[in-house]
C-alpha cells in the first residue's frame, strides 16, 4: 500500500514483476475467467493427473501472446472492457505479449491446480487459468491468487498495522520499492528542487539520466540530466515529501 507522497512512486510497483499464488479451478470456465462469473462451459477433469498439469505449465513459460479477459479495466475505444462485457456486447481484446518466468505447481487435489506464476507486469492469472484450461480441453477457471512478491516486496518482508510506525528507514523503503539510485542532497538544494527550481548540484553525477535526491529522511525529488545543460539537474517529479531541518542546514 502506497500512502501519501508515495503514491508518486507507484509507476515502479506496477512496472515490477510480480509473484502469485493461484487456485486453478477445471471443473468448469467462466465469463470473467473467474469466480465471480457465471460458468460457460463445463468439462470432465476425472482424467487429469499432476504430471498433466505440470508439463502444461511448461507450454505456458516464456513470452507469451495473451488475450486479456473481456471483463477487464482495458480501454477499447475510450471505452472499459468490462463495461462492453456487461452489455453483452460482442468484442475481442488484442493479445499483447506478456513473460511467465516461471510456473510451478504446488499441488493437486480434488480438480483443483495450486500454482505458483513468476510473471511481468499486465498478465492477467485468469487468462493464463482459462488458457491451460483450453490446451488441456478441460475449461477451468481462477478460483483464488494470492500475490506474494512484487520485486523486492513480498509477504516475507511485508509489515502488519501494529508494525507501520516501526517502519525502516528511508533508504531501505525505497530499495524494497525498486526505487533508486538514491543521493543524498543539500539544504539548500532540497528547497530549490521543492520549489520546481533546477540546480547546479553538488552530487557526483551517475550514469543514469534519472536519479532521485534526498534529504535527511525526506524523498525530494526525481531528476534528470539534460545534455545541453551539463552539470545540472532538472525536476522530473516533485515527491512532496515534508523537508526535515533543525534549522542550522545551509
Amino acid at each position: 500500500v502506497l500512502v501519501g507522497p508515495y503514491t508518486k512512486l507507484q509507476n515502479y510497483v506496477v512496472a515490477a514483476d510480480k509473484r502469485y499464488e493461484a487456485t486453478l479451478d477445471f471443473r468448469f470456465g467462466t465469463t470473467t475467467d473467474d469466480c465471480e462469473g457465471e460458468e460457460s462451459a463445463r468439462g470432465e477433469p476425472s482424467s487429469l493427473r499432476a504430471e498433466t498439469i505440470k508439463s502444461a505449465l511448461v507450454d505456458f513459460t516464456g513470452t507469451l501472446e495473451q488475450r486479456p479477459p473481456n471483463f477487464s479495466a482495458i480501454h477499447l475505444k475510450g471505452e472499459r472492457a468490462y463495461a462492453k462485457a456487461r452489455r453483452g456486447e460482442d468484442f475481442e481484446i488484442p493479445k499483447r505479449k506478456v513473460q511467465v518466468y516461471d510456473a510451478q505447481l504446488l499441488s493437486w487435489e480434488g480438480a483443483q491446480a495450486r500454482v505458483m506464476f513468476h510473471v511481468s507486469k499486465g498478465t492477467y492469472i485468469r487468462a493464463l487459468a482459462r488458457d491451460i484450461g483450453d490446451a488441456l480441453r478441460c475449461p477451468a477457471h481462477l478460483s483464488a491468487l494470492r500475490r506474494t512478491e512484487i520485486e523486492k516486496i513480498s509477504l516475507g518482508n511485508a509489515l502488519t498495522m501494529e508494525k507501520i510506525k516501526e517502519c525502516p528507514p528511508l533508504q531501505q523503503r525505497l530499495s524494497m520499492l525498486g526505487v533508486g539510485p538514491v543521493f543524498e542532497g543539500t539544504a539548500r538544494e532540497a528547497e530549490h528542487l521543492r520549489h520546481g527550481r533546477s540546480i547546479e548540484s553538488s552530487i557526483e553525477m551517475p550514469q543514469c539520466d534519472s536519479f532521485f535526491i534526498r534529504y535527511r529522511n525526506s524523498l525530494v525529488a526525481q531528476v534528470e540530466r539534460r545534455d545541453s545543460h551539463e552539470g545540472r539537474v532538472f525536476i522530473k517529479r516533485g515527491m512532496g515529501f515534508t523537508i526535515e531541518s533543525n534549522g542550522n542546514d545551509k
